[in-house]
């Protein structure tokens, strides 16, 4: 046997000790085969290892990079965000602004109504002696009536709605006061009567309604917000009787002043 034989089948037994069932193919140089070393399990183990310590720095930094990546982008601001934060803020004073506006509308809508309506109810009995008196029984007794019915009407048509309406019968009551007779003034009366359990009824429901969003959107107290806003309320419409009767009194002092001048004319 010569020596490449013998040396094919060492590398052969070589190869079966290592439990590898691979077989050196046909027509395979065996001198090349010699020459690369054979390694061993625990050889290649080894080597294993060394290589995985080696790129374990690299491993890691990368593993931290990606980290903290995904954390800026988390904690990063999107524009949209940004935009919705600024659309609410602005939606809210939008909201908070129109609720002042309610109040302050039905705070002057009280003024100029109850200015006119305050200073004839105080000189009724005075101006229209018998026909006065029954017209202002008419009011309190229509009044007496929807107090007890402003909750199903005030259902049925709203605040709003109600309002209205009264506001309406108050100018007809004021409208028949410029012919006095008492086929005028009490039916006249009566509708006012009629309109005023309802309007203060839902004078109340309208501006605690407002106290009440108010209160939701800024957080203050509701009783707080309560009290403010029907302060400001009843601060306008003790105000009327001051207009009404400053209105009155200079409109009889220039009658009177216009009656004594045609007395002395005539004298």
């Amino acid at each position: 046997m010569d020596n490449g034989s013998l040396l094919s089948l060492n590398v052969t037994m070589e190869l079966k000790a290592d439990g590898e069932d691979s077989e050196v193919p046909r027509g395979t140089d065996c001198s090349k085969l010699s020459e690369t070393p054979v390694q061993s399990p625990e050889t290649s183990a080894a080597n294993e290892s060394r290589h995985l310590h080696e790129n374990l720095p690299a491993r890691q930094i990368g593993t931290h990079s990606t980290a903290q990546k995904e954390t800026e982008l988390q904690t990063m601001p999107f524009s949209g965000e940004e935009n919705t934060g600024d659309d609410d803020e602005e939606s809210k004073a939008r909201k908070l602004r129109t609720i002042k506006m309610n109040v302050g509308a039905i705070c002057l809508v009280w003024v100029f109504t109850f200015t006119a309506y305050s200073g004839l109810q105080n000189l009724e009995s005075s101006l229209n002696a018998r026909v006065g008196t029954y017209s202002l029984a008419g009011i309190t007794g229509g009044g007496f009536i929807t107090c007890l019915l402003a909750p199903a009407v005030i259902s049925k048509i709203g605040c709003k709605g109600a309002l209205v309406i009264s506001w309406v019968c108050l100018a007809v009551f004021v409208g028949a006061n410029y012919y006095p007779r008492a086929y005028v003034l009490i039916p006249g009366a009566v509708v006012e009567g009629l309109a005023t359990g309802r309007m203060w009824t839902a004078q109340g429901v309208y501006v605690t309604t407002c106290a009440f969003e108010y209160s939701q959107l800024t957080g203050e107290a509701l009783d707080e917000v309560l009290s403010r806003m029907f302060g400001v309320f009843c601060m306008a419409f003790q105000s009327t009787q001051v207009w009404g009767n400053l209105i009155s009194s200079v409109v009889l002092n220039k009658e009177q002043a216009a009656g004594h001048r045609d007395n002395s004319t005539a004298e």
